[in-house]
């Protein structure tokens, strides 16, 4: 099974297909009861399965993205990397005298 199907086989793009036409039918009106209850199901487990579907598509993209940022932060100090350090374990920053993020508090500033 490809990971972007589900266990009943659908692709997102044919689950949303099928919710849009779902969605026409109930919009239109002329079911019985019975059969508007059964389209608002199948629309709901629709609806689910494509926002699970979504909600792993999202995992996998910032985990590539996490990735990505992991590999290129090679160089200590570098725009983008780990902040470099001295030798009494202060950033560069703080040692020239600029105020890390969580310096409020000792300033006394209201945030």
């Amino acid at each position: 099974m490809r990971s972007e199907e589900s266990q009943d086989g659908l692709t997102f793009e044919q689950a949303f297909t099928r919710l849009e036409e779902v969605v026409r039918q109930l919009e239109g009106g002329q079911q019985s009861l019975d059969r508007a209850i059964e389209l608002y199901e199948e629309g709901m487990r629709l609806s689910r399965h494509c926002d699970v579907m979504l909600q792993h598509a999202q995992l996998r993209v910032t985990k590539l993205q996490s990735d990505m940022n992991s590999s290129s932060q090679g160089v200590r100090g570098a725009p983008g990397g780990p902040p470099a350090y001295g030798a009494n374990g202060a950033s560069a920053a703080n040692a020239a005298g600029v105020a890390d993020a969580d310096d409020d508090d000792q300033r006394n500033l209201p945030w």
